[in-house]
Order: structure tokens, then C-alpha cells, then sequence
């Protein structure tokens, strides 16, 4: 590495009168083209060697984790089939609601699909931080089944505020990220359901959880946050494992310091790819959060074969713990 630094520090010793800036200037986009073009010569060699690498890292990794690797996937796959299981009639439950909580399990499996392919690739703290996203849905799906159909209409309204928000920096920043601006037809399309919103709701409405913020009334005048949501539906004890898993999302020291990937290493130990420590808490956190979310989807058509799976599936989560358990004990 710096062989052409060091080839420039040597030139100017050599060469004490040369200007140095202006041949730097004039020997750059050469040096640059030519460094590029052998990066590029030999990227196949490189990537091969990348995915052999690679797939012997995912093998020895499934040899380790392979029995909770399954049964977390086992378990996504019932939920998914589940959803797909179930039909609804008119009566059953109201139209808003409904697309709003299958809208939200549909998110809920996506999620965890993501969670089974970053475990099983050796990515831990990635595979944690989407358990937080999955904890987000699994409490907004709860809270929005409690409170019924009001609340789901304002969940599903609340969209627009997110999309005038999203115009709003799109409009200030597009000249610097070299995008079109908002046509004056779609700024005042957006801003103008979203002044109607306001009247409508109140102008709390416009707040982050303003959706559900009718429902604390006794918050008097201060915003509510997603732990007033947490705690609402009885979720509030697992705040200290999403608060971890925020440090791998945030720009915090704690979060590049205290890697699930490195248990057990010095906390000076830096991690920039795979690893097969810390498969544990995202594989066990997602299975009961995915467990929670379809039991309470079950509920909306407790037919005893549906109850035989929401038991089946309680008691799988519980078995993937165990095991999870037991590959601590014995590495």
C-alpha cells in the first residue's frame, strides 16, 4: 500500500524545485485510470476467491447454528402459510382494518426473512437491528388489533403526512441531489391533504405517532413516543433488548464497541465482516415477536385449526430458545 505516495516522496527529494502540485494534478487521472483498470482486470479472480471463502464460512457456520437455523426458518414458514390460510368475509371484520393488519403481518414475515438470510450469512448485529424493525410492526399490529377500526383508518391516513414530509426535503434538497423537483400540481396535491388531515385529526395528528395519539389523552399537550405504544399493549419489558439492538442502527460508540459478533472478544477487537458468535438473541427475539404478531392475527378467526397453530407455533418459539440455549452451553 502507498507505493505511490512513497514514489512521490521520493521524487521530491530527488527533485526539490519541481512542482509537485502541478504534476500530481497532471499525473492523476492517468495514475487513476491505470490502477482502475487493474482493480477491474482482476475483480473475477477476486470475487471467486470471495465466494469460496465465503460459501466455507456459511457451511461451517450452519454446522454450528444449522438445528435453530431451521426451525426459525420452519417457524417463518407457518406464519406465511397461515396468512395465506385464512379468508375473511365482510362481516368478520371491517375493510380498513383488515388490509391495514395483513399489510403489517406481510411486513412482519418480510422482515423475518431477512433476519434467516443475514443469520446464516455470519451478520449477527444486521440480523438484530431487523428484529427492532420486526418489534416496531409486531407493536403497531397489537396496538392498532386493540383499539379497533378507528385507529387503523388513522394509521392508514397517516401515510400522507410521511409522504409531504418526504416532499418537503425532496423540495429542498433535489438541486444537490441532482433530482427533479416536485411538480407545483403534486406539492399542492400532498400539502393539501395534509392541511385537511390536520384539520381533521388536530394538529397532533401531524406528529410521528400522531395516529394514535387520541388514545393518550392523559399525555396533555406532550407527543407520545413508541414506548407510550410498547407499554399500551404490554411490550414495554422488552425495551432494554430494542434498545440494544438501536446501537446497531445508530452512529453510537456503545454500538461499535459491543458487537453480538465479537462475545467474548476484547472490546477493542474491530468487526468488518461474518462471524459466527451471537446468533442467539436475533434468532429468539424474532421467533417470539413473529409468534406474537400471528397469534394475535389468529384471533381475528379462532377457528380450532387456527388455535392448533397459534399453540404450535408458541411451542416452537419456546424449542428454538431451548436450543439456542443449549449451543451457548456447548459451543
Amino acid at each position: 500500500m502507498n507505493k505511490l505516495h512513497q514514489q512521490l516522496l521520493l521524487s521530491i527529494a530527488e527533485n526539490p524545485d519541481r512542482d509537485i502540485s502541478d504534476a500530481i494534478t497532471n499525473e492523476l487521472p492517468l495514475l487513476t485510470r491505470t490502477i482502475k483498470s487493474s482493480l477491474l482486470r482482476n475483480a473475477p479472480a477476486m470475487l471467486s476467491e470471495r465466494g469460496l471463502s465465503t460459501a466455507d464460512f456459511i457451511e461451517k457456520n450452519k454446522l454450528r447454528w444449522g438445528k435453530a437455523f431451521d426451525l426459525i426458518e420452519v417457524h417463518v414458514v407457518i406464519c406465511t402459510e397461515l396468512a395465506q390460510s385464512l379468508s375473511f368475509d365482510d362481516e368478520d371484520i371491517q375493510g380498513i382494518m383488515l388490509s391495514v393488519l395483513l399489510r403489517l403481518h406481510a411486513a412482519a414475515i418480510h422482515i423475518a426473512e431477512d433476519t434467516v438470510c443475514l443469520v446464516k450469512n455470519g451478520f449477527a448485529d444486521a440480523a438484530h437491528a431487523r428484529w427492532r424493525a420486526l418489534h416496531e410492526v409486531n407493536v403497531t399490529f397489537l396496538f392498532i388489533a386493540k383499539h379497533g377500526s378507528e385507529c387503523a383508518e388513522r394509521f392508514y391516513q397517516h401515510a400522507v403526512v410521511d409522504d409531504y414530509r418526504l416532499l418537503v426535503e425532496r423540495k429542498k434538497y433535489h438541486h444537490r441531489l441532482q433530482i427533479s423537483e416536485p411538480s407545483k400540481d403534486e406539492v399542492d396535491q400532498i400539502t393539501s391533504l395534509y392541511e385537511h388531515l390536520r384539520e381533521k385529526y388536530g394538529k397532533r395528528f401531524v406528529e410521528q405517532y400522531g395516529w394514535a395519539d387520541y388514545l393518550f389523552p392523559h399525555h396533555r399537550g406532550r407527543s407520545i413516543g413508541f414506548a407510550a405504544l410498547e407499554k399500551d399493549v404490554g411490550l414495554d419489558h422488552m425495551r432494554p433488548y430494542y434498545k440494544r439492538a438501536s446501537m446497531n442502527i445508530h452512529a453510537n460508540f456503545n454500538g461499535m464497541t459491543s458487537k453480538l459478533g465479537l462475545l467474548g472478544y476484547p472490546t477493542d477487537a474491530l468487526l468488518i465482516g461474518r462471524s459466527d458468535l451471537g446468533m442467539a438473541d436475533p434468532i429468539h427475539a424474532t421467533a417470539i415477536s413473529l409468534c406474537q404478531i400471528a397469534s394475535q392475527l389468529i384471533q381475528l378467526q379462532p377457528t380450532l385449526d387456527n388455535i392448533v397453530i397459534a399453540n404450535i407455533l408458541n411451542e416452537l418459539q419456546e424449542l428454538i430458545g431451548e436450543t439456542l440455549q443449549e449451543k451457548i452451553r456447548k459451543p
